[in-house]
């Protein structure tokens, strides 16, 4: 077969090849990574042993076409995946075929459309063991055993303690070592393994700026500092984004958990930036900035926006894009702060004084920006933090999705997150908890998620999840 480069923004092809039916036809891809230079002509040859009585069809596209740049090349989309490789709403739901084939929702079928259905475990909170399931093997089992009964289908495990260590056993990136109780009897990998027996997803929940005792004791220049040049926080072992040997000792770590067999992996609440202008003036911080702003002043708007650009690019970017290498779901989640009127914080105000820029990990390229994103929207955390119940309720939810929805904007599959958790005098009740998760729910989102089987399985609120989860 002989063909002809037309396009000017890429060298590279792929040859699509289907036997069959011309009613039914089974494509896949035969060839791929074929340089060719613009306005050339190829003559390609099939590698692969082909019968005699077949008569193959051919396809070339270049390899790095997206048409509607929904993250998916147009020909994987057009021969595999079945969906055109330009901008199309089958079911009119407001999102592109393409974009939905990616976060598992049927582009035909606007009725039932899939919702994921999550909920967090951090196994360091069941001890002593004997009250929940006794043993390892049985913490995992009623977990496990309670997700199915809810209808929950998307677990988020907390793959590390920094004060305890890793939950697998015998961990290999340096510095790292397993939590002595359920992390030496390997509970992340037996959890992944029961989870996936009953079809339900786990991803790694990670908070990629806590150092482990290690790697914090070892490497003082790796620390986050505060303006007077002591440790930032120390109680927390913060490493700084600016370093690259902390940044790389992070990757590792992440991708050791990547190779677990988890479907995904989550950076959730960072805690790198600090409010205002804390931190971070460690060596690192200070020499990159005075390299771009030479007669900068620390904490100054352009140390602010440095920070955000370093946060972005060394952390979300590095570790979106090792995820996404993989082939494992990348996810993001991150407290959205409420204004006394209910309203959403502006996107560009957390940024500036935490360091997290949304539209910046929104706007990162399709090889590393997140496939989901949460925003925690917990009613009774502002209910407390103003003492405003009218303002702040359960149905306070939904509004706030729908804010969250728009700035989302189908740059990833928002998910709401909800909590059963008390904040100050604020406790939900099961009802409250129960509404807040169906708000999380009842909107153009592509699901919810909760904090956490725990605290549902101590206040006895399950029926609330699975009457959110599986209907009344």
């Amino acid at each position: 077969m002989s063909f002809r480069s037309y396009r000017t923004n890429t060298t590279e092809w792929q040859v699509f090849s289907a036997d069959g039916a011309l009613s039914a036809p089974a494509w896949s891809v035969v060839s791929s990574n074929i340089s060719l230079p613009t306005n050339s002509l190829v003559d390609w040859q099939d590698a692969r042993p082909v019968p005699t009585d077949a008569t193959p069809r051919y396809y070339a596209l270049g390899s790095a076409f997206d048409d509607d740049n929904d993250g998916l090349y147009s020909g994987t989309e057009h021969f595999i995946h079945r969906t055109d490789w330009q901008k199309r709403d089958s079911d009119g739901d407001g999102y592109d075929d393409g974009e939905e084939i990616q976060n598992g929702v049927d582009p035909n079928n606007p009725a039932s459309p899939y919702k994921s259905k999550s909920m967090r475990v951090d196994f360091g909170l069941y001890y002593p063991a004997s009250q929940y399931g006794g043993s390892t093997e049985g913490v995992v089992g009623l977990i496990v055993s309670n997700a199915v009964s809810w209808g929950v289908d998307t677990l988020y495990a907390k793959a590390f303690s920094y004060e305890y260590g890793t939950f697998w056993k015998d961990p290999t990136n340096t510095f790292l070592f397993h939590e002595g109780g359920h992390g030496a009897n390997d509970i992340l990998r037996l959890f992944i393994q029961q989870a996936h027996q009953n079809g339900i997803k786990v991803v790694a929940w990670v908070q990629p700026a806590l150092a482990s005792v290690g790697a914090w004791q070892s490497n003082a220049t790796w620390r986050m500092k505060s303006s007077d040049g002591n440790d930032f926080d120390p109680g927390r072992r913060l490493l700084s984004p600016f370093n690259t040997n902390a940044v790389r000792w992070v990757v590792n770590t992440m991708n050791e958990i990547l190779d677990l067999g988890v479907d995904g992996l989550e950076v959730a609440e960072t805690d790198y930036g600090a409010w205002g202008t804390n931190a971070t003036y460690d060596a690192a911080a200070n020499a990159a900035f005075f390299q771009k702003y030479p007669g900068g002043a620390l904490g100054d708007t352009n140390w602010r926006q440095l920070r955000i650009e370093t946060l972005t690019e060394n952390v979300y970017g590095q570790i979106g894009g090792y995820t996404r290498a993989k082939g494992k779901e990348f996810h993001v989640t991150y407290t959205w702060t409420a204004a006394s009127n209910g309203s959403l914080f502006a996107a560009q105000d957390i940024a500036d004084n935490t360091g997290f820029s949304f539209d910046g990990v929104m706007s990162l390229t399709n090889s590393s920006r997140p496939h989901f994103v949460q925003a925690e929207l917990i009613w009774q955390q502002w209910a407390d933090t103003y003492d405003n119940p009218a303002t702040f309720s359960p149905a306070w939810t939904f509004t706030a999705a729908t804010n969250f929805v728009a700035r989302v904007n189908r740059r990833a599959a928002p998910v709401v997150h909800v909590e059963a958790s008390t904040f100050g005098s604020v406790t939900p009740t099961a009802l409250q908890f129960e509404q807040s998760l169906r708000g999380a729910l009842t909107n153009i989102l592509c699901g919810a998620d909760f904090y956490d089987h725990r605290q549902v399985l101590d206040n006895g609120y399950g029926s609330a999840v699975s009457n959110a989860y599986r209907g009344p």
